[in-house]
Parts: structure tokens; sequence; C-alpha cells
């Protein structure tokens, strides 16, 4: 279901670093994003393989200084060759490399991480957006292609309410974008995968313990949707132990 090599490496993780503190999913927003991308997104490149290739993206892990040693001295850990956070000014892009000698490359994963929520109403078949949010990053992938190794990914959270944060209202507006008449003009047709982890409230609230996944694909000449909660009994399970903690403390930082 969804994209097993990004999704589940994604996840994997996103257990290894969350799951050791899960205290660590309820911190400010920048220190979130911060850690996400260290903790998170810097091993995942680690993880992840191109297409045919016997190493990972990123071929040295990073040490506690990854940050500025990945600037100042690009060739330590394979910045700049395999993986970027320039091109496109997209978060992170993993990138493979078929022809070195000639500075030959194409793009497999764009990833796009925003802490802010994308809040949608709808009446009468009408929507309005409340808030942009993630949406915003999901419009910008859409001129950006991919190969068709890869996938454009967005990774944000969802409070799981009915009122502006339907995760079925999503699916219902997102197939509306993407064939609007005004984005088909530019739109790349490459595959598009919407993570969501829920907030700090909706764990609290026990609206979801998992993330919840939406792979857009264009079949043919129209696009469909593949969505629902990613079924892995360990992010769960982490979840359920922040609950009983966010319940504990009372108080807390909502994401």
């Amino acid at each position: 279901m969804f994209d097993g090599k990004f999704l589940n490496a994604y996840l994997d993780r996103w257990c290894e670093a969350v799951g050791a503190s899960p205290k660590l999913y309820t911190v400010g927003l920048t220190a979130w994003t911060a850690f996400h991308m260290e903790s998170i997104l810097y091993p995942l490149a680690e993880q992840l393989c191109p297409e045919g290739g016997g190493c990972a993206y990123k071929t040295k892990p990073c040490d506690k200084k990854c940050r500025e040693d990945c600037y100042k001295n690009k060739g330590k850990c394979g910045y700049g060759t395999t993986w970027s956070q320039e091109y496109y000014r997209v978060d992170l892009g993993l990138y493979r490399y078929p022809d070195v000698k000639n500075g030959l490359w194409s793009p497999d994963y764009l990833i796009e991480h925003e802490n802010e929520h994308f809040k949608l109403t709808e009446e009468d078949g009408e929507f309005q957006i409340k808030k942009k949010g993630w949406f915003g990053e999901f419009i910008k992938l859409l001129p950006v292609s991919c190969n068709d190794y890869g996938v454009r990914a967005i990774i944000s959270y969802c409070a799981f309410d009915k009122k502006e944060e339907n995760v079925e209202r999503y699916e219902k507006y997102l197939l509306r974008v993407l064939e609007h008449e005004t984005v088909r003009s530019t739109l790349c047709a490459k595959p598009i995968l919407v993570l969501l982890g829920p907030s700090t409230n909706a764990v609290k609230m026990g609206r979801a313990e998992s993330f919840y996944a939406m792979r857009f694909e264009k079949d043919g000449q129209q696009w469909k949707c593949e969505s629902g909660f990613v079924a892995r009994e360990d992010v769960q399970e982490i979840f359920r132990r922040m609950r009983e903690e966010l319940k504990r403390q009372g108080g807390y930082e909502c994401k």
C-alpha cells in the first residue's frame, strides 16, 4: 500500500528517533523542525538507495555537528552529490548521479516538511481555505518533476477533526486541484505522497494514533488517490505512550 520504499523507510527512522523519547514530538515548532531534519530526514538519506545502486544517497553518517560539517566539508558525507537542500529550494532532495563524470543527475525524492496545518471547510460542495499551511508545499512541488523511481513527498500534521481538518475533504479538494486547468498547464505527472502525523492535540484526544497517507498518481488521463491510516504497530505504540504522557502533563505544546 502507498509508496513502500519511501514511506516505510521514513517511519523506520521516525520510530527510531521519536521512540527513544516521545516527548520530543511535543517540543516547540522550531526545535522540532531542526530535530526532524537532523534525526529523521538525514538518517533517511542514509537508508534509501538509488535504483540499481548499492550505496545510500548519503554515504557517510553525520556526527553531532552534522549541519555545520555538511556545509563546510561537502565531500565528507556526500552532501552536494547525492542529496541537497539547495536545488529548487526544496527542504531535502535525494538525487541519483548515473554519470558523475559529466555531472548528470536525476532527482529521486523531493521532500518538504511543514509544521503549519492546512485547514479547509466545505459548504454545499464549495471549498474555502481557512489556513493555507502545508497546501502551499503541495502546490510548490506540482511543477517540479522527479524520475519514475521516486516520489514528491509532503510531510505535515493534522488535528483529524471534522470541521476544518477532515482528511476525506483534503483528498476531494486536492484531486480537484490536480484537474484544474491552471494547474494542469504546468503539472508534472509524477506521484505525490502527503504524509500527515497527528497533532499533539489529536494524540491527547485519541483521534489518531498513526500517520495518514495520501498517494496521488496519474492513471491514464485521470489523477487518483490511495489513502488511509498506515497500519504499523511500532508507530501506534509510540503514539499510545505519547498520549499517556500528554495526559499526565496536562499542558502541552500543540503542533
